[in-house]
């Protein structure tokens, strides 16, 4: 580590910049040793370097799409935690509004109820006070004790 922090310093070159060049001489010294043990044509400098730079272009083509797909999968699975989150708490409102909404229908039909037979028992009492004054009784169903 101090090595290459020490080389990053004169060079003026950060620890990943350092990192490839050094995996890239590596690579080109591969090659060359595969391209010279294997007896056949001698490939130069130049074409060496080209295939792995064309290589490591591949590679890192490869890492940024998987990369790319990891985060685009993980930004999916937050999206649906999201949504199922807000499900669950829009199903928990929803069910209060239910709630809610009944006990209104249900006020709201006691009341007319209410109004029903307030009505009638005012409409009944006017009738029943005209027939009870023809006939000559006080009323009907009163009792006095």
């Amino acid at each position: 580590m101090v090595f290459s922090t020490r080389w990053s310093v004169k060079t003026g070159m950060d620890i990943v910049q350092l990192t490839t060049r050094m995996c890239f001489g590596a690579r080109c010294m591969e090659m060359h040793l595969k391209s010279s043990q294997s007896g056949s044509q001698s490939s130069t400098v130049v074409e060496i370097t080209k295939q792995v730079r064309m290589e490591l272009r591949q590679e890192l083509r490869d890492e940024i799409r998987e990369e790319l797909r990891e985060e685009m999968r993980v930004e999916l699975l937050t999206q649906i935690r999201v949504q199922i989150t807000t499900n669950r708490f829009d199903f928990d409102d929803q069910i209060l509004k239910q709630q809610q909404e009944e006990e209104e229908r249900k006020s709201q039909c006691r009341q007319r109820k209410k109004e029903k037979k307030e009505k009638a028992a005012e409409e009944e009492a006017e009738v029943d006070a005209n027939v009870a004054a023809m006939v000559g009784f006080g009323g009907f169903g009163s009792s006095k004790k």
